[in-house]
């Protein structure tokens, strides 16, 4: 054949079992390349379920190998190895390989889909890959589900247990140690009135190892005290998962109706008695109660606002029995000092109305001003060429190991969803320049204070896609400069 090929090798998290088939498909890929003369460019190997396409970090940088048009073919096993999601997914794969004609090589065909014969032969292999996919699914399913009714335990071990077998059959046996700190979490919160920040502290302070992350949280308690295995019950089939659509989204989970859950009671051994953990149960419910003003924004800047020094979103606080007045802290624990959020709102209108006098300064550019970021289109442009940069050391982090396949596919997401929402910004900006479109201060911010919270924020989105707070170090009394980054308008 004699051309330049990639070779792709795939195996799904179900077929882990055989740890040497990849190996397998390596050396009789490379050996197929050899006997027809083809000169391998790269090699892609990742284990990872196919269907979807997004959390493939391997495949998406094929398919950009492909556009490019750096390979002529690509060497797979089989078909349905590029994928067996749905048809959006396998359309967007034929595609590539249709628009840059670059053609699909297995040891028993080879697919050019300028073809018509091989481009309709190739669709419905994918459809039947998809199918077979579908139905394994299904099987599986039928048989997890027929496990638990049987009281086998399918999902994680829990803190606090072991995973055990009888016979076949999975189940749980207590882990002593983590016990102990199970039924400690439960006397501190019915016996002491403990909440669970203060539990999360403890533990953490105890350097007790959390299951799933560094540290334990006021989740992590908070679900802990809510799991009714604790008793000794197995509860199964309470939610399904909704799979996210597009990089950005998050997987939901939707409650299922009681009659379709799975309830065995006695199922493993206690650490906890039933009347212990209901009395946990009552006392959430006690302690809980309605968000006062629900429905309604109290908070000017909400969704604007990130921590300087962590990156996450800050949030509004307001102890008014305490006379303490509304302030903006930030999530993370430990992090930085709330600031009033008066103080922040202030600082913010007033950067903005030195910024729109600016723009209204015939002939001359506006003064810059510490702290915000003026000149949008340019602001912007910078931005892209950071994105790039980082862009460009993902694949450094990820073949160092830095980075893992599912971190660098997320990382790799978020920076091309950013990146494509500055172009779009850029792009209204140019628009806005030929119209001779230039807003007025006074038209813009006329009228704010008369404005409700909710009011207040939909106008400053308008103006502000981000707002960095930041606090400096060592803290002193109230001071913070902030960082505004424009919309294009």
């Amino acid at each position: 054949m004699d051309m330049t090929a990639a070779v792709y090798l795939r195996k799904s998290r179900a077929e882990e079992g055989d740890p040497d088939a990849l190996h397998r498909h390596r050396e009789t890929l490379l050996a197929f390349a050899q006997e027809h003369q083809m000169a391998v460019a790269e090699i892609f190997e990742e284990i990872v379920s196919g269907e979807s396409l997004y959390l493939r970090p391997q495949m998406l940088r094929l398919l950009e190998g492909v556009q490019e048009g750096r390979f002529e073919a690509v060497l797979c096993m089989d078909i349905d190895r590029l994928g067996r999601g749905d048809m959006a997914s396998q359309g967007i794969i034929l595609d590539s390989f249709r628009s840059a004609a670059c053609k699909i090589v297995t040891p028993r065909r080879v697919y050019d889909l300028s073809n018509e014969m091989d481009e309709t032969y190739s669709e419905f292999e994918a459809f039947m890959a998809r199918q077979e996919y579908k139905m394994i699914v299904r099987r599986m399913r039928r048989g997890v589900m027929a496990a638990a009714r049987e009281g086998a335990h399918v999902t994680e071990v829990p803190f606090g247990y072991v995973r055990a077998w009888e016979g076949k059959r999975p189940t749980l046996a207590l882990h002593p140690e983590e016990a102990s700190w199970v039924q400690t979490a439960f006397s501190l919160y019915t016996g002491q009135g403990q909440g669970c920040q203060k539990i999360a502290d403890l533990f953490n302070a105890a350097q007790v190892p959390a299951k799933k992350s560094a540290q334990w949280s006021r989740t992590s308690i908070w679900k802990m005290l809510h799991n009714p295995v604790y008793t000794g019950t197995w509860l199964y089939n309470r939610s399904k998962w909704q799979k996210r659509k597009k990089p950005e989204d998050k997987n939901k989970s939707i409650p299922r109706p009681p009659e379709e859950w799975i309830c065995m009671e006695n199922a493993f051994p206690a650490i906890v008695s039933k009347e212990q953990f209901q009395l946990t149960q009552e006392l959430f419910q006690s302690r809980s109660h309605s968000p006062s003003h629900a429905g309604r924004r109290k908070n000017p800047l909400a969704g604007l606002v990130y921590c300087g020094l962590c990156g996450a979103k800050m949030q509004r606080q307001h102890q008014e029995s305490k006379g303490i007045a509304p302030c903006l802290r930030c999530p993370t624990r430990g992090c930085s000092p709330s600031v009033p959020l008066e103080q922040v709102e202030q600082a913010v209108l007033l950067a903005l109305t030195h910024h729109l006098a600016g723009l209204q300064t015939a002939g001359a550019p506006p003064e810059p001003k510490e702290g915000v970021l003026i000149g949008a289109a340019e602001s912007l442009e910078k931005e892209l060429v950071r994105l790039e940069s980082q862009k460009a050391r993902l694949h450094d982090f990820l073949e160092r190991e830095i980075y893992t396949p599912e971190v660098f596919a997320q990382r790799r997401s978020i920076l091309e969803a950013r990146e494509k929402e500055i172009k779009e910004q850029l792009g209204q900006l140019c628009q806005r320049e030929e119209k001779k479109e230039a807003p007025s201060g006074a038209s813009v911010l006329e009228g704010y204070a008369a404005l409700d919270a909710e009011q207040k924020n939909q106008l400053l989105k308008t103006l502000i896609r981000r707002i960095d707070l930041i606090r400096p170090s060592p803290v002193s009394s109230r001071s913070f400069s902030i960082s505004i980054t424009l919309r294009g308008f």
